[in-house]
């Protein structure tokens, strides 16, 4: 009885062992090692096979569940075994995951599929979330991923549905589509069929410059200069009416816009 219950105890004293060498940060490091030496062997299953084992191990320990680096190595090399294995869904998952872990480092494969598959807006975003990491990786990575982007943007996507409002008591209203281009914004404000009095027509800014043109119709025909501002919720337009159009409204003016 003595025995058995000695075994026992031993055994339990064991499995307590076991399990705190499997969990230790050198546990969890060589893992991670062999994981990349089988990718950079290009020995996908093996590599995806181990990395998924250390990430399943990782995942009940409390520690390393909580630590950004470990889940992002791990999930970095099972999207690349993934990738390579033909399963870009599965690859996406994981690449997603590892970025979120630890946004800092671990990107490049991420952006490289949005970027293949043409998910520029969610790209965008996505550089977004680096930016409140690391503002210096956020301006090198929106260079390197974002297509036909200036670097005097930073990156920034402005394109959406805003309620705007000229700043005046009883000034005009409404709703407007911004679309982008780069660095140049453009809106159409009303259709050329059915202006509306003392509306403008159209917008045309540029955010690396801060430049803007509104157009107005009949009967205040005017192309007005002014300067693009971009606040928290959207942006406003501070221009001036410098030709003079008898009854029209002279002098500078604001127009906001605040994203729907």
């Amino acid at each position: 009885m003595r025995d058995r219950a000695r075994r026992a105890i031993l055994a339990g004293v064991c499995a307590i062992a076991a399990a705190c060498a499997t969990s230790s940060a050198t546990s969890f490091a060589r893992m991670n090692e062999e994981g990349r030496r089988l990718v950079s062997q290009q020995r996908w299953e093996e590599a995806l096979r181990v990395s998924q084992t250390a990430l399943a191990k990782c995942d009940q320990t409390d520690w390393c569940r909580k630590d950004p680096q470990y889940q992002g190595l791990f999930h970095n090399t099972i999207g690349e075994a993934q990738e390579h294995l033909g399963r870009r869904d599965l690859a996406m998952r994981h690449y997603r995951a590892a970025f979120y872990a630890f946004p800092l480092h671990f990107t490049e494969n991420y952006f490289r599929l949005l970027k293949e598959a043409g998910m520029y807006r969610l790209l965008r975003s996505e550089i977004d979330v680096k930016l409140a990491s690391n503002e210096t990786a956020y301006r090198s990575a929106t260079a390197l991923w974002l297509p036909n982007e200036s670097s005097a943007c930073g990156g920034r996507w402005v394109a959406g549905t805003y309620s705007w409002r000229l700043r005046a008591a009883g000034g005009p209203s409404g709703k407007v589509v911004v679309s982008q281009s780069g660095c140049t914004l453009s809106a159409d404000f009303a259709s050329p069929e059915s202006p509306a009095a003392g509306r403008p027509l159209r917008l045309q800014a540029n955010i690396g410059t801060g430049t803007a043109t509104v157009l107005y119709g009949l009967p205040c025909v005017a192309t007005d200069k002014g300067q693009f501002v971009l606040e928290r919720k959207g942006f406003t337009v501070n221009a001036e009416r410098t030709a003079f159009t008898a009854g029209c409204p002279q002098g500078p003016y604001v127009i906001e816009f605040a994203r729907d």
